[in-house]
């Protein structure tokens, strides 16, 4: 895991990019996906994302960290506040992940309509940024 405290990282650069702009999403071939949940069954169904920001605070949770540990080259771990700088979603999301746009949209095909409802319900907050 790498930790960055500047927003000046290239890896983070490009991340915020991405996260800022269709075109540019759409022109690297890149899709953005935010929650933890929605990384997770990625990562299950289709493996390592090519990249991972997680924000320090929500390092601590079990899962999180598992997820770290497993694509720990691909990780990267910012400040609270560095990561609400880029994140679209509320800083409280805590991570998200760069992955090619046409396996994102196999992996989520693959989910059904309700774990997302249940997870809405539920109040977790997932995005898929394509």
């Amino acid at each position: 895991m790498l930790r960055i405290t500047s927003r000046q990282n290239p890896r983070l650069r490009e991340t915020a990019r991405l996260l800022a702009s269709a075109r540019e999403r759409r022109k690297a071939g890149r899709c953005v996906l935010e929650g933890e949940h929605l990384v997770s069954v990625y990562a299950e169904r289709r493996g390592p994302p090519e990249a991972l920001v997680v924000s320090e605070a929500f390092l601590a949770r079990p899962g999180v960290e598992a997820l770290c540990r497993r694509f720990g080259d691909r990780t990267v771990v910012v400040p609270e506040t560095l990561f609400a700088s880029i994140a679209v979603l509320p800083a409280g999301v805590g991570m998200l992940a760069v992955v090619p746009a046409q396996q994102a949209g196999q992996a989520l095909d693959l989910l059904d309509s309700a774990w997302l409802v249940g997870e809405a319900v539920a109040g977790e907050r997932v995005c898929v940024i394509v």
